[in-house]
């Protein structure tokens, strides 16, 4: 597994909108590994049209990008953060937790109280870790379970990787 920030230099990030073509690009080419090559998302799926009203965050490691996730806000006034995806030899380096909490201070500092995640069952433990709680009894996404979730607005994560790997 390669080390962040130790062979390939700096750690670095970009907060980008769909516009800036060659950050979608290096986001979609995260997102496509880890949702359509690992976990068999349909590309329709994947690619929902959200992403034009979204604030996207990259995160390079020496230049090469290794995470990615989106900010957005729903019709209904609701701040979601979603597509959080880590390459999967740069996991358990805590870059997933570096991603969620740099989205939800841009969250609140847009203005959100409560922020929400649309978090697959298998990520449900890596939400609640970050102060999350499950609000409704699940629903399926392309066959898969999936769980709203919110961190209100009074709550911080709590500090990074305490207890966690």
């Amino acid at each position: 597994m390669p080390r962040i920030g130790k062979e390939n230099g700096m750690i670095d990030s970009k907060w980008f909108l769909m516009g800036d073509t060659e950050a979608m690009a290096e986001a979609w080419t995260i997102r496509d590994k880890v949702f359509i090559q690992e976990q068999g998302f349909s590309r329709e799926t994947e690619r929902d049209g959200v992403d034009a009203a979204a604030t996207h965050l990259l995160i390079r490691d020496g230049g090469i990008p290794v995470a990615t996730g989106r900010l957005y806000r729903r019709d209904d006034g609701r701040y979601f953060i979603g597509r959080v995806a880590v390459l999967p030899e740069f996991r358990r380096q805590h870059l997933g937790d570096l991603l969620m909490r740099m989205l939800i201070r841009r969250a609140r500092n847009l203005g959100a109280g409560d922020v929400w995640v649309d978090s697959q069952s298998q990520a449900v433990p890596f939400y609640t870790a970050l102060g999350f709680t499950r609000q409704d009894e699940g629903h399926l996404d392309e066959g898969v379970l999936h769980y709203f979730m919110r961190l209100p607005a009074e709550k911080e994560p709590p500090r990074c990787c305490e207890g966690r790997q």
